[in-house]
């Protein structure tokens, strides 16, 4: 330390700075994998994450033993890309789970759900009947013989019942009784004591003061009766259950999803 004011010269040094160690233990490895992701580098830290993501050795393909070979001699992480024969990959049949779709939007532009797999006549585990949805043989399709083993459910489901406490005869609110499990996007089922068939729409608003629904569009056409003194109207959120079997038990269950984004 300097004790009195000046200009001072000092000699330094001049040595390259310190490089710190290089990590050697991270790779990347691609190949055939039974199931993952598709062209997609997968960061995994063990086999048995690997085996969880891309399943069980094939008998063809090298990628398996090259990843169980990395970690058994001291690999810390790697990225593994699963690759596949373009020919081989297809798209996706749309699959609509309920009709709700068909009175919310243009057959063109219809929410619908994608599931992928290459299992060909979709079935019900449980009843083993052909799934109809949407009044036609359901399918599922992906790259990848090991959706053969796969089995999807698709089961109705439900967030919230309510009903209308008043209703304005131009439809486009709702005053409901409760708004639990509602929330802006859902799409609900409305019927009426008197009415064929429910009618659906989507909520556009929420005002949790008043308890009143805005719809996307209003209730008139529908063929619900909105005059004073009418029934009231019984609202339900369509939402539906997803199942996933492999090898006929059940490994994954989605409850209350909704066709709306």
């Amino acid at each position: 330390m300097y004790s009195t004011p000046g200009v001072y010269f000092e000699q330094v040094d001049r040595a390259r700075p310190a490089l710190g160690p290089l990590r050697t233990d991270i790779a990347g490895i691609l190949g055939y994998a039974e199931r993952g992701p598709l062209l997609t580098p997968v960061k995994i830290h063990g086999w048995r994450q690997f085996t969880a993501i891309f399943g069980e050795p094939l008998p063809f393909a090298h990628l398996p033993y090259a990843v169980r070979g990395f970690f058994e001699n001291g690999g810390a992480a790697c990225y593994i890309v699963r690759v596949a024969d373009p020919a081989a990959a297809v798209a996706a049949r749309t699959l609509v789970p309920d009709v709700a779709t068909a009175a919310l939007e243009p057959a063109s532009q219809q929410t619908a759900l994608h599931l992928w797999a290459s299992h060909g006549q979709l079935h019900d585990p449980v009843t083993e009947s052909p799934a109809i949805i949407a009044g036609e043989p359901a399918r599922l399709e992906s790259p990848g013989t090991w959706g053969n083993r796969l089995a999807v459910s698709l089961r109705p489901g439900g967030l919230a019942t309510t009903e209308t406490i008043a209703q304005p005869e131009d439809g486009y609110t709702s005053d409901v009784a409760s708004l639990s499990g509602l929330e802006v996007g859902a799409i609900i089922r409305l019927s009426q004591a008197g009415t064929e068939a429910p009618a659906f729409r989507l909520v556009a608003a929420i005002d949790p003061l008043r308890r009143r629904l805005t719809w996307n569009e209003p209730l008139a056409g529908l063929g619900l009766d909105l005059s004073p003194g009418a029934p009231v109207l019984v609202l339900e959120s369509v939402e539906f259950d997803l199942e996933l079997f492999l090898d006929g038990q059940l490994v994954e269950r989605h409850r209350n999803l909704s066709l709306s984004a």
